[in-house]
């Protein structure tokens, strides 16, 4: 079925989408893109309606440990992306629930956002925003770990996550390795269709670090 970009459409009409990399691998650039092709798309945490305020990590990991469905409580959206919930106590990546979503959800479309584990890294420690700590800080805190542990360890899971899931999604017509530094949204606008019709122009950079930086009045 093919839609019209510019229109919200109900949860049942079209595949959701999941964006299995992690934060700070353009997740804003994809939910704002998504969002102005009028498609419903979830990023952490929601902001309106029921359950407002209720972040996607904490309730993927909550549904998974209770034995509901994996979105159970955030489930009306066609995209979700940013899959993650650190704060001085817990650390979560639900990315690595992509399993439960593919058996949840079969027919969906999973996207795993790609970039260099090293400037994924420095993206990392560089986010910061609002009243809270630095990203890294609430890592450390919550798990303990020196700063360069934290460091070693989002390198190791960055690698073993990527490889788990190039294998398990491996000759499937229904997953994209969207890698930053040489796909475009052409290459997305061609792997989403004919499910979704989607505007290419629409397509802009969002989230970097000088752009929260600014937000938050941090230079």
């Amino acid at each position: 079925m093919n839609f019209k970009p510019g229109k919200i459409f109900p949860e049942v009409n079209g595949p959701k989408i999941f964006l299995i990399g992690y934060n700070k691998c353009g997740t804003k650039t994809f939910h704002d893109f998504f969002r102005k092709n009028g498609l419903r798309s979830l990023h952490f945490r929601k902001k309106y309606g029921p359950f407002k305020g209720a972040h996607l990590a904490r309730s993927m990991e909550e549904n998974s440990k209770s034995g509901k469905n994996i979105l159970d409580g955030v489930s009306r959206y066609q995209v979700y992306s940013d899959m993650v919930y650190v704060d001085n106590d817990t650390a979560i990546e639900a990315n690595k629930f992509f399993r439960e979503l593919d058996s949840h959800y079969p027919g969906s479309h999973f996207i795993f956002n790609d970039r260099p584990v090293e400037d994924w890294i420095r993206s990392r420690i560089n986010h910061v925003g609002g009243p809270y700590n630095s990203f890294i800080e609430r890592w450390q805190n919550a798990t303990g770990l020196s700063r360069e542990a934290v460091i070693d360890f989002w390198r190791t899971e960055y690698f073993q996550h990527k490889k788990q899931v190039l294998e398990y999604f491996q000759g499937r017509p229904d997953f994209m390795h969207f890698d930053l530094t040489r796909h475009s949204v052409s290459d997305l606008v061609s792997f989403l269709s004919p499910a979704y019709r989607l505007d290419a122009d629409k397509w802009a950079v969002k989230g970097t670090t000088k752009e929260r930086n600014r937000k938050y009045k941090l230079t």
